[in-house]
């Protein structure tokens, strides 16, 4: 994007940096040329003559991302002819879905129940409905969203208590990618503590106090919302013998 006419507003600039050099100029000149022609023929020999070069922008400019979504459109289908509060959130039993295929189809589905784990494999059997016509599918409890938790049960998440500095919330809703801070473990002012993605943007969940970790709520993989506990921190002194590198200390 490069910088405005008079420059970034400090101390924005400063706190946003913490000590790196700032860059100069627009960022997009010190990239590495890209050869669209190359990577087209790449994404086609991977995924399919039906890659167009819109894919090819997505992937230069979010490989993971593209990679993932390719993925899971290969095992799920086109999920984008959702509705997208149905995308994001689980059905309801007795709650009619309507999905609009092409052509000018729609497909009516409700959920009727979630099965317990069967005890042959620990999978789930979930009963609905398509157009009136009753459908069983199993799915795997590694795979499954959080809300299959029984018949017709939603788990629903602790939420951060507001005030409380040591109650860590998430600032959005999303997916967790990665847990840096274990129970028991004395985390640091600004130390990170949880990685969260959604929309393609990854926000990184941050101490906002010094303090021993005394729960984490959250694993990598797992969908929160806004304001669903992740991290509690109960406020202590500074351990001794602290376990950093040497010579790093918490921030004041």
């Amino acid at each position: 994007m490069g910088v405005p006419p008079n420059g970034f507003p400090e101390p924005l600039t400063t706190i946003i940096r913490k000590g790196k050099k700032a860059v100069e100029g627009r960022p997009g000149e010190k990239l590495e040329p890209v050869d669209f022609d190359e990577t087209l023929k790449k994404l086609r020999g991977k995924y399919g003559d039906d890659i167009k070069m819109a894919d090819v922008m997505s992937y230069v400019l979010y490989p993971e991302v593209f990679e993932a979504y390719r993925e899971g459109l290969e095992k799920y289908g086109d999920v984008g002819l959702l509705p997208t509060l149905a995308f994001l959130r689980p059905l309801e039993p007795d709650r009619e879905l309507q999905v609009r295929l092409k052509h000018g189809r729609v497909v009516y589905i409700t959920l009727v129940a979630i099965s317990e784990p069967l005890s042959s494999s620990g999978k789930r059997e979930v009963y609905f409905t398509a157009n009136g016509n009753t459908q069983i599918v199993l799915v795997d409890p590694k795979e499954e969203p959080q809300s299959l938790s029984g018949v017709g049960g939603v788990v629903k998440r602790e939420k951060a208590v507001q005030g409380e500095v040591g109650s860590v919330g998430t600032p959005m809703s999303g997916s967790v990618v990665e847990v840096r801070v274990q129970e028991g473990q004395y985390a640091c002012l600004n130390d990170p503590l949880v990685l969260l993605t959604a929309m393609k943007m990854e926000t990184l969940v941050s101490a906002p106090i010094s303090g021993l970790i005394e729960r984490v709520c959250v694993i990598p993989g797992d969908s929160v919302n806004s304001g669903d506990l992740v991290v509690q921190i109960k406020e202590t002194e500074i351990p001794v013998p602290l376990s950093r590198p040497a010579g790093v200390l918490c921030e004041d």
